[in-house]
């Protein structure tokens, strides 16, 4: 549906008044991996799911967002250097992920236009599809900063 009409996940194809999209759950675990005081993580795949749909699934698709469990011996472990982890992107059938939220013991990844050449991720490519953000471009879309500048600040 999303390939014919960008926003048919939110419920406005008129091929399927009543369908809307975004059900679908693509879900990982974290996992450790560290055999030394450094610590080293994996992101092991689980079987998608059906779920509820949210405003992002509905209007990008299910298949743009990744959730993360981060198992809570990981989260209360000092020095556990998972900002630094999650804050790179992550490749995944050669779409380029980054995290953009967290909530109790999930992380969740937003997949952007970006590209990667097999070594590097490199700027976005023009694809014509306005479905494919870059990280900015989405974080724009949600919670635009030029109409909240002074979000944040004490007035």
């Amino acid at each position: 549906m999303l390939s014919k009409n960008e926003f048919a996940g939110l419920g406005f194809s008129q091929e399927e008044p009543n369908w809307y999209g975004g059900k679908v759950e693509f879900r990982a675990t974290l996992q450790d991996t560290s055999s030394t005081d450094i610590p080293q993580y994996k992101i092991v795949l689980q079987r998608p799911v059906l779920g509820t749909s949210c405003r992002f699934t509905r209007r990008f698709g299910s298949q743009s967002f990744l959730r993360v469990k981060i198992p809570s011996a990981l989260l209360n472990k000092r020095d556990n250097d998972l900002v630094r982890f999650l804050s790179r992107p992550f490749i995944l059938t050669g779409c380029v992920f980054r995290a953009f939220y967290a909530k109790k013991d999930h992380v969740f990844l937003f997949k952007t236009c970006e590209v990667y050449d097999g070594k590097n991720v490199s700027e976005p490519m023009v694809t014509g599809r306005k479905s494919d953000l870059t990280f900015q471009q989405f974080i724009d879309w949600h919670n635009p900063l030029q109409f909240n500048i002074r979000q944040g600040s004490l007035l």
